[in-house]
């Protein structure tokens, strides 16, 4: 069942954006210790510019605005002397309906902004106040609903604030699913973003070619036409980390970029990914795709949640079930991730899976992370794991991985002897484990499914000892078993909605 738009967005805030920002102006914490009051509030009148200014950072949002004044007559200079970092989640304690919050985000802009040219405005003197004045460094808006004449109203002042970071979710009416809608055009004219975070949207190829200091950008549950990927990826040189998630793809092709560090197409269908000529990209999530071709990626170190049955092409050379010729290898990849459909393989014959893994396997030799997760559901003819299961998978892992693999996950155990067997054949070919996990999600978690995890368990612990593989017996290999959410490594890919 795929993902319910609110799942995506909190996703989203959870795992992609900086954490949120308290009920005030700044995610800063003060620079400086401020002075003790005194008997009388006149007394903060003597404080300094710069102590005034770190205190409003810290100022709640409704505070500020009617309190301002008790310290200085000129406190929206002091206020505007410090960049803007603007939440919506500042205003979730304010006294007014949640429709009219959309409007009080805007005013708080107008005022912020009132007489701001934007970069150039240069510095400014009022008697014993030296002033410099700056702009919107961060804008959120994830929780509020809005109509397009608020994002018309916002973005007409971020031109003017010069803003480095956005973030902009459509969440439509209360209660409905979001419609998605244009991109609004004077959001494209803020050519000073640099991180971008959009959340159900029409894109249109070329729209987002103007944001060329773009670094992050995120798309998430959007209608992307064909060629945005390939627009953005050639007009922002300074492209670090691509997210298009939860979104469906024809054909994509990430080429030529080269300070791309991290691309991920979480939960995105597409027919074929061509990677290539990016030569700092280290971690990719390919999503749902049918043909994944990878060339000069030298510094790949993990492949995340490759989903099979799917064609691998590495240097151009295509890895094929059964073919036994020397094949191109990807030795920089230290983390692998495999998520497959185990009825879908056993369809296609009785070994497939085992020969499946196999070929991967020999394509990244140097793996230290292995994970392979199944996204199906268990079989009545397959049956259930017990401790008594013997492996039928005989695995060859050549190329050096028996001495390099470190950690070996079943990811999200559903409990059956597929799952048991290929991990038992995997064990047995390897010689340097260090731990071995069966992560089960908590919302899968019934009578039935924990009494096979404790089978496989037990069934484990039973093949360390009856194992023709000496080293399994190292009283230091751990054994266990854990929730997916506590599975540690996956970093930034994690995500409660695999």
């Amino acid at each position: 069942m795929p993902p319910m738009p609110e799942e995506i967005l909190a996703d989203v805030a959870r795992n992609l954006l900086r954490p949120h920002p308290p009920a005030t102006l700044s995610l800063d914490r003060p620079a400086i210790r401020l002075p003790r009051p005194a008997v009388s509030h006149a007394d903060w009148r003597g404080l300094s510019a710069v102590a005034l200014g770190a205190l409003f950072r810290h100022l709640p949002v409704p505070d500020l605005l009617r309190l301002g004044y008790l310290f200085t007559p000129r406190w929206r200079e002091v206020w505007r002397t410090y960049p803007l970092y603007l939440h919506d989640k500042q205003f979730a304690g304010l006294p007014i309906p949640r429709s009219e919050v959309a409007d009080a985000i805007a005013n708080v802009l107008d005022e912020f902004l009132h007489g701001f040219q934007g970069e150039g405005e240069g510095v400014a003197e009022e008697e014993d106040l030296h002033l410099h004045r700056c702009g919107v460094t961060s804008f959120r808006v994830e929780s509020t609903e809005w109509r397009p004449d608020h994002a018309a109203r916002w973005c007409a002042a971020l031109q003017r604030g010069g803003p480095s970071e956005v973030v902009l979710f459509n969440r439509g009416v209360a209660g409905q699913p979001p419609a998605l809608i244009a991109v609004p055009p004077l959001l494209l004219q803020c050519t000073t973003v640099s991180h971008l975070h959009l959340a159900f949207f029409t894109v249109e190829a070329g729209e987002l070619d103007a944001l060329t200091r773009a670094s992050e950008l995120g798309l998430h549950g959007c209608a992307c036409r064909p060629g945005v990927v390939e627009g953005v990826v050639a007009a922002c040189s300074h492209l670090r980390m691509l997210w298009v998630q939860d979104c469906a793809l024809d054909t994509v092709v990430v080429r030529a970029a080269p300070r791309l560090y991290r691309l991920s197409m979480l939960r995105t269908a597409s027919r074929s990914l061509t990677v290539d000529d990016a030569p700092k990209l280290s971690e990719l999530l390919p999503g749902s795709t049918a043909a994944l071709s990878i060339s000069g990626a030298p510094k790949l170190t993990s492949l995340l949640r490759f989903i099979l049955p799917a064609t691998l092409d590495i240097d151009g050379v295509q890895i094929a079930v059964g073919r036994e010729e020397m094949q191109p290898q990807m030795r920089s990849v230290s983390n692998l991730w495999l998520a497959l459909d185990y009825t879908a393989l056993r369809g296609m014959g009785f070994d497939m899976v085992v020969r499946m893994v196999q070929q991967m396997l020999r394509r990244f030799p140097c793996l230290q992370f292995l994970t392979i997760e199944r996204t199906d559901a268990v079989p009545r003819e397959e049956g259930m794991a017990t401790r008594y299961d013997q492996h039928a998978y005989y695995l060859t892992l050549d190329g050096g991985l028996d001495q390099c693999l470190h950690y070996l996950t079943l990811f999200d155990f559903r409990g059956g002897k597929a799952e048991l067997e290929l991990l038992m054949a995997i064990m047995d070919s390897t010689r340097a484990l260090w731990t071995v996990n069966l992560a089960y999600s908590s919302r899968r978690m019934g009578p039935q499914l924990w009494h096979a995890t404790q089978e496989a368990l037990a069934g484990l612990k039973l093949f360390t000892i009856v194992s023709n593989n000496h080293t399994l017996r190292n009283p230091l290999l751990v054994v266990t078993s854990m929730y997916t959410r506590q599975t540690a490594g996956y970093g930034w890919c994690r995500s409660h909605l695999f």
